[in-house]
């Protein structure tokens, strides 16, 4: 495992890049001892260490970023007095880039608290990330800062190690998923008025209108598109249950007779009989339908907070 480290060379050498770099030997020797047989060792690079010939420092740096599996950057901030405090820039590009290349969750910061106020001098776009802190001044001896800041370091470059985090440009397979989730709720909604299914559920089993075979059409059309997939189980499953109950639903034609605006149950020539069974039947199917309906719109809401349900069946438009 190979990490970067961005140091500044403003602050007192002895207080921070030496005592950073001695910490991160220590934590080399640490994860020596307990590594397992497969575990690669822990590789420290920085600047144009180990560069033949003069290389270009900055084309280098980012190079090497880009090759590393995490950062370290001393954020102590520096600036005389009466200045604003503020990071080195330097290791404030080479963070911005590491940001970008790697993420956060590769990134560690590390403070003096010796030479500025953590609370209040970190720009404001990196306050809200988790520091480490020591603090050791020119005067105060190096071993027991060097020695706890190790500490930090083993537990949180071990976590590195272990969580693996995916890389901002890596392919996430999870992530795609929910992408492609996103975009077939919204295209089963977009086509589901809701007041449609509602009123279809109210008129059952004596009633039919022709906007209820619309909705089936549409839904059913949409579904066994070949590029049409939910990824989601409990939203596929709940969409499968609604679908399946809201065509059954309409399965009854033989015990129908149309009208000018839908079709009315047809009872007068039937077996009395026959005609209660088929309404159980339907009483039935749009009990399960509700069901799946609702577990559909709760998943969505649960897990796609970010789509409102609301506003797009309220603007929902039948297909078809």
């Amino acid at each position: 495992m190979k990490v970067f480290y961005s140091w500044q060379s403003d602050s007192p050498n002895a207080t921070n890049r030496s005592l950073i770099h001695g910490a991160l030997l220590f934590v080399q020797m640490q994860l020596l001892e307990e590594v397992e047989e497969d575990r690669p060792q822990l590789e420290i690079d920085q600047a144009t260490s180990r560069e033949p010939g003069s290389p270009n420092i900055p084309a280098t740096i980012f190079r090497k970023i880009s090759e590393a599996d995490a950062l370290i950057a001393d954020i102590t901030t520096i600036g005389k007095a009466g200045d604003r405090p503020t990071p080195n820039p330097n290791v404030l590009i080479e963070l911005g880039y590491a940001i970008g290349i790697l993420g956060w969750s590769r990134i560690i910061l590390i403070f003096n608290t010796a030479y500025g106020n953590i609370s209040t001098e970190p720009p404001f776009d990196i306050d809200r990330q988790r520091i480490l802190t020591y603090e050791c001044h020119q005067e105060t001896p190096r071993k027991p800062a060097r020695e706890q800041l190790g500490k930090q370091l083993v537990e949180a470059i071990n976590l590195i190690y272990i969580s693996n985090p995916s890389l901002p440009n890596e392919f996430n397979p999870e992530v795609a998923k929910r992408q492609r989730d996103l975009r077939s709720v919204r295209r089963v909604l977009e086509g589901f008025p809701l007041e449609i299914i509602k009123q279809h559920a109210e008129d059952l089993p004596d009633f039919i209108h022709h906007d209820s075979f619309t909705v089936d059409l549409a839904l059913k059309s949409l579904t066994e598109e070949p590029g049409f997939h939910i990824y989601n189980e409990s939203l596929r499953e709940a969409l499968i249950k609604f679908k399946s109950n809201l065509h059954a639903t309409l399965s009854h034609d033989r015990h129908y007779e149309p009208t000018h605006n839908g079709y009315k149950i047809y009872s007068r020539y039937e077996d009395p009989e026959a005609i209660r069974q088929a309404r159980e039947k339907i009483y039935e199917e749009v009990k399960e339908m509700l069901e799946g309906l609702y577990d559909f719109l709760n998943v969505v809401r649960t897990d796609y907070p970010e789509i409102d349900v609301d506003e797009i069946t309220s603007q929902a438009r039948l297909r078809g």
